[in-house]
């Protein structure tokens, strides 16, 4: 076997590794990625030499160090591509909540519908950007903001909790925050439908993120409004009727 095709292994075998750290996710810490690619090296390093490939390990492009760069290299590429996937999915969501909203703009206008009385309290004013993002608390925070925008006034954060946790809540609504970039899977929409049982308020779920068909297809049967966000545009959009919907008419 020659020395190209070696590499053509090492490479294929750094990818099959690079895929079960990464998955996809958009961001992975750098400490993370390099201390996964030392490991990588090492091993692939320990393999070569055990199989007799002294003419290849010792040659500068397969040192250690280039062991490690081959993976980074690969761990980059995968983030890249999972980033772009992002951007073109949050793209399509975005387009899709805009063809819905006209959509019902034009089946309101023709039902004569009415809107609704603007109350005598002004609203609270539209969430600002974050430009450099915000934190998990501060996404719940963020949220409460745009809730109160939409009516909600007695939107709050609620006490610290674990992740399957209701994040804010207001008189008629609990509402759950997911601050990720991945994707929402249908189980916290599942769990989050379960807390309607005993609780007798409306439910949302808000996201940085995106939603599985498999999520979007239980809320609506659940009842559970979907909403994505975003801290560094400043922007908020429905994703399933019931969203769309809270964004058009708000939280009242």
């Amino acid at each position: 076997m020659n020395r190209d095709v070696h590499l053509e292994e090492i490479v294929a075998r750094a990818r099959n590794d690079v895929a079960t750290l990464v998955g996809s996710d958009t961001h992975v810490q750098m400490q993370k990625i390099r201390a996964r690619a030392h490991g990588f090296a090492r091993t692939e390093f320990d393999r070569l030499r055990q199989l007799g490939l002294r003419s290849l390990v010792t040659r500068p492009a397969l040192l250690h160090s280039d062991l490690e760069e081959i993976w980074i290299g690969e761990a980059m590429r995968l983030i890249e591509a999972n980033q772009s996937q992002f951007a073109a999915d949050r793209s399509a969501q975005q387009k899709q909540a805009e063809v819905d909203r006209t959509a019902n703009e034009a089946a309101d206008a023709s039902r004569g519908k009415r809107k609704r009385k603007p109350t005598s309290e002004p609203p609270s004013p539209q969430p600002l950007p974050h430009p450099y993002g915000v934190s998990h608390r501060g996404a719940e925070s963020l949220v409460r903001d745009w809730m109160r925008h939409l009516g909600a006034r007695d939107a709050e954060v609620t006490q610290f909790t674990a992740d399957g946790g209701i994040d804010v809540v207001s008189s008629k609504w609990i509402v759950q925050v997911k601050n990720y970039a991945g994707v929402v899977t249908v189980e916290p929409v599942r769990e989050l439908a379960g807390v309607t049982t005993v609780d007798s308020r409306k439910a949302a779920l808000f996201t940085s993120g995106r939603f599985t068909a498999g999520a979007m297809a239980f809320a609506d049967s659940a009842g559970v409004a979907l909403l994505t966000y975003s801290a560094e545009e400043g922007t908020l959009f429905g994703v399933n009727n019931l969203g769309i919907a809270l964004r058009q008419e708000g939280f009242d």
